[in-house]
């Protein structure tokens, strides 16, 4: 759940930010939430519309998160400098086996 939510985040960001909205990893970021919260879904009681509801609080404060400079621009900035591959060998792993989801631990 935890790293859900960052990527989540992330996807919030690249969809939002006139900074980072042209960015070529927004689409794998996208693909990537949409797996994590398939694996959510087949692994707990969650439902989808508990997931967007969450969703909906932790982005709230869009204007921060978009802030040049500030912590959510360079987290997007950091998953753009590791590249695509690497995101995905690292959800790859997170997902390979079925289990209850879960927010610690988290990275």
């Amino acid at each position: 759940m935890c790293i859900w939510t960052i990527y989540s985040t992330m996807q919030y960001i690249g969809d939002t930010c006139a900074e980072v909205k042209k960015s070529p990893i927004r689409s794998a970021i996208a693909i990537n939430v949409r797996r994590m919260e398939s694996f959510i879904v087949r692994n707990s009681d969650i439902v989808p519309s508990e997931l967007a509801g969450h969703r909906a609080r932790f982005v709230r404060d869009g204007a921060q998160l978009c802030k040049p400079g500030g912590e959510g621009i360079r987290s997007f900035r950091q998953l753009e400098k590791d590249g695509v591959e690497r995101m995905n060998a690292n959800i790859d792993k997170l997902l390979e086996i079925d289990r209850p989801p879960a927010w610690n631990p988290c990275l």
